[in-house]
C-alpha cells in the first residue's frame, strides 16, 4: 500500500493506494482530526465542505522536467521577485506542477525550494502580472508565455 495525506483545515485525510492497481480510487479513505486540531474546530464532524474539498489523485512520480525546474528554481534562490528570469523560471516549475496535478502546487513549491507558500503564492502572482504566465481563473495552472520561455531559455543558455 501506499499512503498520501491531504490537509483540510483542521482535517487530516489519508489515503491508501493499492501499489498493485495502476489505475483507480484509493482503496482506502479516512479523514480525521489532524493532530495539532483544536477540539472546537472539529467539535461539529466533517462538513460536506470538507469532503467536496477531497482531492483524489493518485500520487506521481516527479517528471525529469519537475526536477529540473525545481533544481533551476534552487539555483536562483539568491535571486528575488524583481528579477525576471527568477520569476519566469519559478513559474516554470509551478506549470509543471500543475501538468503533472501536483496537489497544492505552491505549497508543493515551496517545501521543496525553501520559501513559505505565502511567499511562492506571491511570486507566481507577480510572474502572472509581468506577463510570463497564463492564468486560468479559479483554477491552480498556465501556460509559460513566450517571454518567459525566452527567459528560462537564456538561463539554460
Amino acid at each position: 500500500m501506499e499512503t498520501t495525506e491531504q490537509r483540510i483545515g483542521p482535517w487530516r485525510v489519508v489515503f491508501e493506494w493499492d501499489r498493485e492497481v495502476a489505475q483507480g480510487n484509493p482503496s482506502r479513505l479516512v479523514i480525521e482530526p489532524a493532530p495539532d486540531a483544536k477540539p472546537d474546530e472539529v467539535v461539529g464532524g466533517v462538513s460536506t465542505t470538507v469532503l467536496r474539498a477531497v482531492q483524489i489523485r493518485r500520487p506521481q512520480a516527479e517528471s525529469p522536467e519537475l526536477v529540473a525546474a525545481i533544481a533551476a528554481v534552487r539555483a536562483l534562490n539568491g535571486r528575488g521577485p524583481s528579477d525576471p528570469i527568477y520569476l519566469a523560471t519559478l513559474a516554470r516549475a509551478y506549470a509543471e506542477a500543475t501538468a503533472h496535478l501536483v496537489p497544492n502546487p505552491n505549497g508543493y513549491l515551496a517545501e521543496r525550494i525553501g520559501k513559505s507558500q505565502n511567499t511562492v503564492k506571491a511570486h507566481i502572482m507577480k510572474a502572472r502580472q509581468a506577463g510570463l504566465l497564463t492564468s486560468n481563473p479559479h483554477r491552480a495552472g498556465g501556460e509559460l508565455t513566450a517571454r518567459a520561455r525566452r527567459l528560462v531559455g537564456e538561463l539554460e543558455g
